[in-house]
């Protein structure tokens, strides 16, 4: 206990910093080889960005239950299971390879999408490792692992695509070996006991039950009938209600629905940036424009027969042949006298 009391906090934040470049990287590798095993296993091309697409969507999705992981499991648990969804995704991603299945690899992308929600949290971890005193400098070292996962995921992908076996599968071989080296910095931090909840903290103010005397119960009164659908700590009146404003309430702000609009338009500039567009496929067209030019295809004139070649056809039958010209023989040589 002593050790843990004098541990520095921002050797803690460092670690935390760790953890989320491992997330990145993981999130930049999937990005990078997404589209082009997609390609590879036969999809076509218009729907080889929706691998990015489902990892997204799981990102999406589990930030709507994080609260509810985060207040139950605490810290660690939590942080714990979106390492193991990572390297579920890793498994997925092998399988997907190997059985060429974009269903499988869809899958794989969406489970690391929960990996990628679950670890935007450990910026929120730095505030409760170091404390409100240096709130802002804690998030930004956090922040700053992102910097490392930009030039690690990238290279991971380059030289694990061709690894071994199917192409791409020692990326998500790869992904297995960073959500490990991500569960070890995370198991090195200490986290703070998680505070108390909203009913231990309700149980803990609420004064002892007196005894109650034995007397006729009274009559329910009208005016009880209106307060059915009121919570029993209004209906009670132990303790002001305090309800907490309904999701409408939340997006109809305009301050959630500027802040909303910010996040989509940077995300989508990330993604469009870190992803690399997937190759076309060849297709007839490109291949016949490799091959030279063959020269326009030009009907050859109507065989005419022209007076001349018909009149100089006419002359060499109508000359005579060798045989029916006489021939003129020599006159005798002179003969000289003696």
């Amino acid at each position: 206990m002593a050790t843990a009391a004098k541990r520095d906090p921002m050797h803690e934040v460092f670690l935390l910093a760790l953890c989320w470049a491992c997330v990145l990287t993981n999130s930049t590798l999937l990005t990078s080889i997404g589209p082009e095993a997609a390609l590879h296993i036969g999809a076509p091309s218009w729907l080889a960005t929706s691998t990015i697409g489902a990892f997204l969507a799981g990102t999406a999705l589990v930030s709507l239950p994080s609260h509810a992981l985060f207040s139950r499991l605490g810290r660690a648990r939590a942080f714990g299971l979106g390492n193991g969804a990572a390297v579920a995704a890793a498994l997925l991603g092998v399988a997907a390879m190997c059985a060429h299945s974009l269903a499988c690899l869809l899958a794989a992308c969406f489970t690391l999408g929960l990996n990628q929600g679950l670890g935007q949290f450990y910026r929120f971890a730095a505030v409760d490792v170091c404390g409100s005193g240096s709130k802002a400098v804690a998030i930004s070292l956090v922040l700053s692992g992102g910097v490392l996962a930009a030039f690690a995921g990238p290279q991971a992908a380059e030289n694990t695509a061709s690894l071994f076996g199917p192409k791409y599968a020692g990326s998500f071989v790869a992904m297995v070996a960073i959500a490990l080296c991500n569960a070890a910095a995370l198991a090195e931090i200490r986290f703070p006991p998680p505070p108390p909840s909203d009913d231990d903290a309700r149980a803990a103010k609420a004064p002892a039950p007196a005894p109650r005397a034995e007397a006729p119960a009274p009559a329910p009164t009208p005016a009880a009938d209106d307060d059915d659908d009121a919570p029993a700590s209004c209906a009670s009146g132990a303790e002001p209600c305090a309800l907490l404003p309904s999701t409408c309430d939340v997006l109809s702000r305009p301050e959630f629905v500027l802040s909303a609009a910010i996040a989509t338009a940077s995300n989508s500039a990330m993604t469009a940036l870190s992803s690399s567009p997937p190759p076309v496929a060849p297709r007839r067209a490109s291949r016949r424009a490799r091959r030279p030019a063959s020269p326009p295809f030009v009907a050859p004139p109507a065989r005419r027969r022209p007076w001349s070649l018909l009149r100089a056809r006419l002359l060499v039958l109508d000359r005579p042949r060798d045989d029916a010209v006489p021939r003129v023989s020599s006159p005798p040589d002179p003969i000289e006298a003696p």
